[in-house]
């Protein structure tokens, strides 16, 4: 989810706290929610990491191994972004009692290239790499599930559960988005 600037912080923690509540309340297993703290989202995030504790299960990693450097001086650049993880079956139980790995197999760190390099980059400024949603879909849902990207920008998600063989819905609110995300998934039938 990425904040649009003319969003107040209340407006922009509403909009996250609905998803996020709709989300848990309705999945059959796990939310995966993907945020880069920021400075003008830092409040919003902890917010709701403190509302939704009690469905808190984990949290993975995403370190970017190349990122663009910081836009100004005495920045950190923002080489990782968390993937934050609710359920509401045995969320504070650490094993996951439905996933397609075994002992070991899985890290909470994933590392690899964001998506600044490829084709929607210059559309959309937080498009995923294909690999992040394709790794969480199969480590994590079986073929036929159904995958909800509720903030689904170009589509990458939904391409990657068509990969995988699952269905897949996405909402977005910007037209431009969705046709290029109908585009991709229509050119992903063709081949």
């Amino acid at each position: 989810a990425k904040k649009h600037d003319a969003m107040s912080e209340e407006e922009y923690f509403g909009l996250l706290d609905v998803a996020l509540r709709l989300m848990i309340e309705n999945t059959k297993y796990y939310v995966f929610f993907n945020i880069q703290m920021l400075s003008s989202t830092r409040i919003t995030i902890l917010e709701l990491l403190y509302k939704y504790r009690t469905y808190y299960k984990d949290r993975i990693i995403w370190d970017k191994t190349q990122v663009e450097p910081a836009i100004e001086p005495g920045v950190m650049n923002s080489r990782f972004e968390d993937i934050h993880i609710f359920t509401k079956f045995n969320p504070h139980k650490r094993k996951f009692d439905r996933c397609n790995f075994g002992r070991g197999e899985f890290s909470n760190v994933i590392q690899g290239n964001n998506a600044s390099r490829n084709d929607w980059a210059k559309l959309h400024k937080a498009t995923f790499p294909d690999y992040l949603p394709a790794l969480l879909i199969n480590n994590f849902t079986l073929e036929g599930d159904t995958i909800l990207d509720p903030f689904m920008g170009t589509g990458t998600t939904l391409i990657a559960a068509r990969k995988l063989r699952r269905k897949a819905v996405g909402i977005e609110l910007r037209q431009e988005y969705c046709d290029i995300a109908i585009k991709r998934l229509a050119q992903m039938e063709m081949f």
